[in-house]
């Protein structure tokens, strides 16, 4: 079992090393809900600090001003193979909502906000998650 260790780093001594992205895509969304709820997942990084999986997150979190994220920092090398599985695994071992899934999420986040629906929050949120989870998915 490989060690890894949960704590805060100052977000300046995280390194970016080598990006497979070549672009960060919706960053508004992303720096939206770490605003609201706080860094949900944490970055993940080797022995020596450098980013293994979370660049956007790490750039939203640049963008908001933060002075430290949540890491799990492993004890492994940014250039293993370990390192490339954990980057594979964290991004393609998820799940994607179907549409039934988001739908039933939305008429949960709806039925929570007694007075208004959640549309009055979020103008067009609701709208745009429909249309990012039902062009990512085709199971109904």
């Amino acid at each position: 079992m490989i060690k890894k260790e949960y704590l805060e780093l100052p977000i300046e001594s995280v390194v970016v090393k080598g990006s497979l992205r070549k672009e960060m895509g919706d960053m508004i969304t992303l720096e939206n809900s770490i605003r609201k709820l706080g860094l949900l997942d944490p970055l993940v990084v080797d022995a020596s600090n450098i980013l293994i999986c979370g660049e956007r997150r790490l750039q939203a979190c640049r963008n908001l001003g933060m002075a430290t994220v949540p890491v799990i920092k492993m004890d492994i090398a940014f250039d293993s193979m370990t390192a490339l599985d954990v980057q594979s695994d964290l991004n393609l071992c998820r799940e994607p909502f179907t549409n039934d899934d988001l739908n039933r999420l939305i008429d949960r986040k709806k039925a929570s906000m007694p007075n208004r629906g959640a549309d009055d929050e979020h103008p067009g949120l609701l709208d745009k998650l429909r249309k990012t989870f039902s062009s990512s998915t085709t199971t109904e």
